[in-house]
């Protein structure tokens, strides 16, 4: 039994490490030249659409943050369509006074009625847009003055349908705070290699770019209104579908989204369950494959010392720890390489501690995910 254990373990952990290496590879084969994606003579007509519900806290600053960019005034628009928020927020947003910003309310003021309401926000904002480009954010995300314009020059620079985004999770000193904050850096590093890869495509409405003819064709709510999330996964999968290589995973950190971590462990795993359901519902064989694989190679790695430990065999023991030793080096390397793209390489004293208890995390989170369970998001109760 212990050497059957030790086996599984074993190719576990060399796929693991080929597929770490090539991701790596990937990671650098794109040098992050801040050169390549700037531009003096722009030409897209660009609209930034957030559906905003329930962020009287966020929505000013988030609007302050993007009037503020670079990219010529003429050429850009923002559209923020209310989700039936139930607190002040399309009243901040008429407060400013911008004509950039295009206010609009989505159903009943203050009753939520609207069945996959923030697939309908996104789809009318969009059929509503002037732009050739779409920008979505969230209203509780931060952006920096060249956001818009260095999005924009790396579109007309590869002619892409839609572009993948960094998002970076700002947390606090505390033990949550570091935790999301390292795992949103790993969680992009992912995304990029994985693109670049050939392997899947994953990104986050909170910074996501595409054509607005592209998004009119394709239409990627069409069949799935009725499920409450996934609306950015929704809409990878469809363009990716019918557009297939035209798309872009964008290593710039001007393009970095910053947004504030959850300061629960209840409200993370009531997050990241959302997530998870997008996978099952919106994501593609590769990536359902990709995830179960990353789950059961870090499970069997913490877990096969320990029993190998107590079925006395020295040998397999100790040579499960040196697998178990080497994965964490490639997970070391991916948040090494991370941290370096967010500026973040101070967080990296944390590894060890975080590393450990990603493992518990990762643990329940995967079995969570399979269980249906109702969640309440943005004050509503939503199925996962």
């Amino acid at each position: 039994m212990s050497i059957l254990l030790f086996i599984i373990v074993a190719l576990f952990g060399l796929a693991y490490l080929l597929m770490v290496l090539w991701l790596i590879h990937k990671w650098n084969k794109d040098q992050n030249n801040a050169q390549q994606f700037q531009s003096s003579n722009y030409k897209t007509k660009v609209s930034v659409l957030i559906a905003a519900r329930n962020e009287e806290k966020n929505i000013k600053q988030c609007l302050e943050l993007i009037l503020a960019q670079d990219y010529p005034s003429s050429m850009f628009e923002v559209l923020v369509v209310d989700d039936q928020s139930e607190d002040y927020t399309p009243d901040i947003v008429e407060e400013i006074k911008d004509p950039r910003i295009k206010m609009m309310r989505l159903g009943v003021y203050k009753r939520t009625t609207i069945q996959g309401s923030k697939k309908k926000a996104i789809a009318y904002g969009v059929s509503h847009a002037t732009g050739d480009l779409i920008i979505t954010t969230d209203a509780d995300c931060k952006v920096g003055p060249t956001w818009i314009s260095t999005i924009v020059a790396a579109y007309e620079k590869q002619s892409c349908t839609l572009m993948i985004l960094p998002v970076e999770i700002i947390g606090d000193q505390s033990t949550l705070g570091i935790f999301q904050s390292l795992d949103s850096m790993s969680t992009f590093f992912i995304q990029k290699s994985a693109h670049d890869a050939g392997f899947f495509q994953l990104g986050s409405a909170a910074n996501l770019a595409f054509e607005r003819k592209v998004f009119l064709e394709t239409d990627p709510y069409d069949d799935n209104m009725q499920i409450a999330s996934g609306d950015d996964m929704f809409l990878i999968k469809k363009i990716n579908q019918q557009y297939k290589g035209t798309t872009l995973a964008v290593k710039s950190p001007a393009t970095i989204v910053q947004t504030i971590a959850v300061k629960s462990i209840s409200d993370l795993f009531s997050q990241r369950l959302r997530w998870a359901s997008k996978l099952k519902k919106a994501g593609s064989p590769s990536l359902m494959l990709s995830s179960a694989f990353v789950w059961w190679a870090k499970i069997l790695s913490f877990v096969a010392p320990i029993f190998l430990f107590f079925l006395g065999n020295q040998i397999l023991f100790y040579s499960s720890l040196a697998l178990l030793t080497l994965q964490m080096g490639l997970d070391f390397t991916i948040l090494y390489k991370a941290s370096g793209f967010f500026h973040k390489r101070k967080l990296m004293w944390y590894f060890l501690p975080m590393e450990i208890l990603y493992f518990f995390y990762l643990f329940i989170l995967g079995i969570l995910s399979w269980l249906p369970f109702q969640l309440e998001w943005k004050d509503r109760m939503i199925k996962v």
